[in-house]
This record gives structure tokens, sequence and C-alpha cells, in this order.
């Protein structure tokens, strides 16, 4: 047991003390984030999923802005959306950086063949980005803020920790 636990301990210390460079103006990254979580829609608690590509720069080493192309499933709901996004990088340690963002997005939402206009606003509160090398980073978004319109059914929730995502993010 205490082999098995000094290897743990050599991992994880080696994985914390590389050096990685904080981000540059210029720099660009390709994003994929997944996510799980409840909301209410038009007074009843659903179950929603999500999956988002994006595609994002740096415009100072501490701003980064970008677009995500992200799909939604909600209460037999489907959305596609576009969703610009701002995000906020602050360094906590070596490799940990606090992420709060904001994104604000609309596209398509489809339920039982009937289409109609979505739009959808989110506050990311509480993100963090682990870089365990320069051109890898490990997120994790636990307290969200978000509003979504699909069709007349309006979904207001305040997730804490009900509606979690993880992403991985490639700096080049």
């Amino acid at each position: 047991m205490k082999k098995f636990i000094r290897t743990i301990a050599i991992a994880i210390l080696t994985l914390t003390t590389f050096s990685v460079n904080a981000q540059e103006k210029g720099d660009k990254c390709i994003s994929g984030n997944i996510g799980v979580g409840f909301m209410y829609l038009d007074g009843e608690s659903a179950a929603s999923f999500s999956v988002t590509p994006g595609f994002s720069y740096f415009i100072t080493d501490k701003i980064n802005v970008g677009v995500g192309l992200g799909y939604g499933y909600s209460n037999e709901v489907h959305t596609l959306l576009v969703m610009p996004q701002i995000t906020y990088y602050h360094r906590i340690i070596d490799n940990l950086y606090y992420t709060p963002g904001l994104g604000i997005g609309g596209g398509l939402g489809a339920n039982d063949g009937y289409t109609a206009g979505a739009f959808t606003l989110s506050v990311n509160l509480a993100g963090l980005e682990y870089k365990p090398t320069e051109k890898l980073g490990i997120s994790l978004s636990l307290v969200n803020l978000n509003y979504t319109y699909v069709s007349g059914s309006n979904g207001v929730g305040f997730n804490f920790l009900s509606s979690p995502s993880v992403g991985f993010n490639y700096y080049f």
C-alpha cells in the first residue's frame, strides 16, 4: 500500500511541477466541453445534456474571446446554438487558473417536429482550468447561472454543482 501511495504522490508532484507558460496575446485554442445538469422548463425540473466544441483567441494575456457551436438536449427539446463567449484567466498557482466567463448565443430549438428560435445567456462563476502541459488544458465549470428561451418555454436555473461541465483545451 505504501508503494502505491508513493507512486501516486510522485505522479502528482511530477504533473504539478512542470513549468507552464501563461497564455499570451495572440494564442489560439480549440476546445470541447461536455455538460450535464438540471434546469427548470415551464416550472418543471428537467435533466439537460450539452456538447460544445469551440475556437478562441487571446486578445490580451488574460482575456480569451471565442465562439462555440453547442448542441443541447433537455425535456425532449433539442437546441443548436452559436455562442460567442469571453473568458478571463487568473492564475491561482503554477498550472491552475480561475476562469470565469460569459456567453450569449442564438440558434434553433426543436420539439416534436416544431422548430423555433432559441436564445441563451450563460455566466460561469466558478470555472477552473488545470494545464498539465503548455499545450493542453483541462477545464471544469461548477457554478453557472443560465437563462434559456425556446419557442415560448423559459428555462431559468441557478446551477450550483447541478450543472457541471468538463472540457479539454488545446493551445497553439
